[in-house]
């Protein structure tokens, strides 16, 4: 999932210069490049789905419904990126420094956003746990919120231990702390300090809706400047 994202913006960043040749001979919207790029990653995120799947089953997870919210979820995700890439596209077309940079910015975010690991169960360590508002905003940047949206919808097991997905009990609770990695689903007699679903899947449509229509304008505004001097 945050491959897909990288990818996006990273050859979104430079197509207007990669491909000013057909920019000066053709009239075209050029948001269809950006875009254009951001379904190409697409179809190669779902391929890498396919193999995905037999994995999980593999690994013991039975396939329920929850797997068909993959697809609401890959729709936000890949109009998040399609906003994105628009911005970016705009920025690469006037700066060459912008897709050098990019790459550092880009895997800098990889390790805020819960790729390796789970910020719902980070969020019940030290020291996290003091600290509830990073811990939170960790939590609803928007490759945190599409990552831990198909997290909950392929993996069962990875939905009975979220911290508040049953009753709170101190003890059960307290011996998840005190044997880290022995009763790892003990996580989920815990009480929650970050959002919940819900909430995820409302940040997760406010972040594809804002950053589209503001890519669109920001992009749209310089569409006639590309591909000149």
């Amino acid at each position: 999932m945050f491959n897909f994202t990288q990818r996006a913006f990273i050859t979104s960043s430079q197509v207007i210069r990669d491909t000013l040749p057909l920019i000066r001979a053709l009239y075209f919207p050029r948001a269809c490049l950006p875009l254009g790029y951001v379904l190409i990653e697409l179809q190669q995120l779902i391929l890498s789905f396919a193999v995905l799947f037999v994995i999980i089953l593999i690994r013991g997870e039975p396939p329920t419904w929850y797997w068909l919210l993959i697809f609401p979820i890959l729709a936000l995700q890949s109009v998040f990126n399609v906003g994105a890439g628009l911005i970016l596209a705009r920025w690469g077309a006037g700066f060459d420094d912008v897709s050098q940079l990019l790459p550092f910015i880009v895997r800098t975010w990889l390790y805020v956003s819960g790729v390796v690991f789970s910020l719902q169960s980070l969020s019940l360590k030290l020291p996290l746990v003091k600290h509830p508002n990073i811990a939170y905003l960790l939590q609803i940047n928007p490759a945190a919120v599409y990552i831990t949206l198909v997290r909950y919808a392929l993996l069962g097991k990875y939905r009975d231990s979220m911290p508040g997905a049953k009753p709170y009990n101190a003890a059960n609770c307290k011996l998840y702390h005190v044997i880290p990695g022995h009763v790892p689903t003990f996580s989920a007699y815990c009480h929650p300090n970050l959002p919940g679903i819900p909430t995820l899947w409302l940040y997760g449509v406010g972040w594809a809706v804002v950053t589209v229509v503001i890519g669109f304008l920001f992009f749209w505004r310089a569409e006639a400047r590309y591909g000149r001097g």
